[in-house]
């Protein structure tokens, strides 16, 4: 369940010396300048408007919106364009960039080392591979000769990829005892096809 809102909270307040329209008292009245913001599990996401009210600190009158006076609303137009919503506001809208940079960081370098590994197969390499019938299942190097890489297939495939993780935990057991060949070219375009979505070493 996700849990989202709306709150203000005040960013400006300004004591003007005009009349109180309610007692009549003088150089009593704030001006504040509220900011509106939405938020998503009480984390600030973005602000997207602005609210200005007037209260007079000795009755204790508050107008709002459209109530207030035009020498009041004067006075609330200059200090809603002199003060901008605090950066903290932006601050779950800020979050969901930084997580979306460092997945595409981590995307690459992951990729990186994906293609490092399929240039060099070492024997116990383990392929996480996707496959035809959309379901994912393990490849293990059981040998290299020359260009060509001896793969024993895992017995088992999982319809998420989290389930690999099961398979891989039931050890050798989880794998063919025949090894079928494979050209190191055709692997390095499983890789690229992302048939071959990573690789263990």
């Amino acid at each position: 369940m996700v849990i989202s809102g709306t709150k203000i909270k005040t960013i400006a307040s300004e004591t003007i010396p005009d009349t109180c329209t309610f007692c009549g008292s003088t150089n009593c009245i704030d001006i504040q300048v509220s900011q509106k913001y939405s938020h998503v599990f009480w984390i600030p996401f973005f602000p997207f408007g602005k609210h200005g009210t007037s209260k007079c600190n000795h009755c204790k009158h508050i107008l709002e919106g459209d109530e207030l006076p035009d020498a009041y609303k004067e006075v609330y137009l200059r200090m809603k364009l002199e003060h901008k919503a605090p950066i903290w506001m932006y601050s779950g809208l800020l979050l969901v960039v930084l997580l979306i940079a460092f997945g595409i960081y981590s995307g690459n370098k992951n990729d990186e080392k994906n293609q490092a590994l399929i240039a060099a197969p070492k024997v116990g390499d383990i392929y996480h591979l996707s496959t035809p019938n959309h379901q994912y299942t393990l490849a293990r190097v059981n040998g290299i000769k020359g260009d060509t890489v001896y793969l024993l297939w895992s017995n088992f495939e999982s319809d998420k990829l989290t389930g690999l993780s099961d398979i891989l935990a039931k050890g050798n057991e989880a794998f063919s005892d025949i090894a079928e060949p494979f050209l190191l070219s055709d692997l390095k375009v499983k890789l690229e096809k992302d048939e071959i979505i990573d690789i263990e070493r």
